[in-house]
């Protein structure tokens, strides 16, 4: 994705774009403004969306999940950055930059719904389909060695 820029903009210009980025399945949207400032800086921020198919921490079901977040960047032109990101006379590639933020966004964990049971971690089974006959209290570990004694029987 490019962003084609107009070097004489020093208030803040609108753009809309959406590509698609080769680590992503789903369009990648980005709504923003950019403009230079004084000293010749490239500042863009706005807001980036996409959908992206995960699998449940909890359950491992697969689903859809929307990854949303806000950036703003600045960013020099080629022969003043000493940055990896740069823009020259006809604008900037956004690919590079766009997915550092979307990566940067992603939960830790990744949640059919907030009350997702999972799987049991003896029989895993999924709980929430159908409730598991597992003994699931809770053993002292001070008692766990009696617990494998009598599972030997």
């Amino acid at each position: 994705m490019r962003l084609l820029l107009n070097k004489q903009v020093n208030t803040p210009k609108n753009f809309y774009i959406s590509g698609f980025l080769p680590e992503f399945k789903n369009e990648v949207i980005i709504d923003g403004a950019y403009y230079f400032s004084e000293n010749n800086a490239l500042h863009v921020s706005g807001s980036l969306r996409t959908e992206i198919s995960v699998c449940c921490d909890r359950c491992l079901k697969s689903f859809t999940s929307v990854l949303q977040t806000t950036f703003e960047e600045e960013f020099m032109s080629k022969d003043l950055a000493k940055t990896y990101y740069a823009y020259d006379n006809e604008g900037i590639d956004l690919d590079g930059i766009m997915y550092e933020i979307l990566q940067s966004a992603m939960p830790e964990k990744f949640l059919c719904s907030e009350s997702c049971k999972g799987l049991c971690d003896q029989c895993g089974i999924d709980l929430n389909k159908s409730i598991c006959q597992c003994d699931t209290r809770e053993i002292n570990p001070k008692f766990e060695m009696l617990r494998s004694l009598l599972l030997e029987d």
